[in-house]
């Protein structure tokens, strides 16, 4: 099945069930064109709001002529459907890179295979990115693809969406991200902000929407950059186990991340630092991969067993045979985070150079 959503162009993951920038139902046959009457975007009946502007269909005249300006209303007459009430907005899908119960699936067997450090990847790289509130979706809106800082096609650069981004730059927790982010990568920071303000146009009132988005654009860009994360300095990821153990040992952080639609509260400061801070490590780490390009092994045969007896020590022994058997999400969600914090204390605790190559292993590869 495509990829593409056929109503609006945008990109859909693999894994999500409709279209985060349209609305629309994987696999949904699109129907008349249409042209939204607040931004003129392009779009074909199926989709449930504009992508451009959050304009519901039933605002949208699909098979009629185009409008004449942005502020020409849709026909009702032309489309029958126009006449019913607008349908409730579904939540965006489960996120397809941080749910923890789908990210650890056993732990790394001792014999002759060494076939678990994929799983502990996938664990740790789930278990950073569920963090930020994360459901995944691609960067570009097919031809429409928007210009900086998020205006719909064609229009001017306003100053409504530099205010926005300025505002975003000044909060004293998230800003220190957004500045790390502006200054590690800039032109991934560019596009990344740019979708943000035409997905989200004012942060500051739709904070929930904004925080899940952002969270899918991390993850678009963590794995678009996973090798770069596994080349990163050393004392960049040894840094980076110190603050993923410390993101997961904060229960609100570690819990929301495992139920697909829950978000930290944003009144809860020291929760966000703690996200901002790991947001910041993964930028930091990509950029420091792309300069430096560290080639590091895999852990050895030794090391993986070493990892193993360490992390048995920490568990209870039911929590140890949900992990190693690949059955984490059985246990409740507090048990679920005791093995994610055991996890990262294990890589912590190792000397620097360890260290890193455990972080490398964790973070440096796609979850699932």
């Amino acid at each position: 099945m495509s990829n593409t959503c056929a109503c609006c162009g945008s990109a859909v993951p693999a894994a999500a069930y409709g279209c985060f920038a349209c609305g629309a139902a994987r696999g949904e046959t699109p129907g008349a064109p249409g042209v939204c009457p607040r931004c003129q975007y392009r779009l074909m009946q199926g989709a449930k709001w504009c992508p451009g502007c959050d304009l519901p269909a039933d605002k949208i005249s699909f098979g009629a002529p185009a409008p004449q300006a942005a502020t020409a209303q849709p026909s009702v007459a032309s489309d029958p459907a126009s006449t019913k009430p607008a349908r409730e907005r579904p939540p965006h899908p489960p996120g397809t890179g941080f749910n923890f119960n789908t990210l650890t699936q056993g732990a790394v067997t001792l014999g002759n295979k060494v076939v678990g450090k994929q799983t502990l990847i996938l664990a740790a790289a789930g278990a950073v990115f569920a963090i930020f509130a994360v459901v995944i979706v691609t960067l570009q809106i097919s031809a429409q693809r928007p210009p900086p800082f998020g205006l719909p096609p064609g229009s001017p650069q306003s100053a409504a969406s530099l205010n926005a981004e300025a505002v975003l730059l000044a909060d004293p927790i998230d800003g220190q991200f957004f500045l790390a982010f502006k200054e590690a990568l800039p032109a991934d920071y560019t596009a990344v902000m740019g979708y943000l303000l035409v997905q989200a146009p004012d942060p500051q009132r739709a904070t929930q929407r904004f925080d899940k988005l952002l969270g899918e654009r991390l993850e678009v860009l963590r794995l678009a950059n996973a090798s770069y994360i596994a080349s990163a300095e050393t004392s960049v990821l040894d840094r980076m186990a110190d603050t993923m153990l410390a993101a997961m040992r904060a229960p609100e952080l570690c819990q929301a991340s495992i139920d697909p639609t829950g978000l930290v509260d944003r009144a809860n400061t020291h929760a966000r630092r703690l996200s901002s801070a790991s947001n910041t490590s993964i930028v930091q780490a990509i950029a420091s991969g792309r300069k430096h390009q560290v080639a590091r092994p895999a852990p050895t045969r030794a090391q993986v067993a070493a990892f193993n007896a360490a992390l048995q020590r920490q568990l209870y022994d039911r929590q140890w045979q949900a992990y190693s058997g690949g059955a984490l999400a059985s246990l409740p969600p507090d048990e679920q985070c005791s093995v994610h914090v055991g996890v990262w204390d294990v890589i912590a605790s190792y000397p620097p150079g360890l260290s890193a190559i455990w972080t490398a292993q964790q973070m440096g590869q796609p979850a699932g």
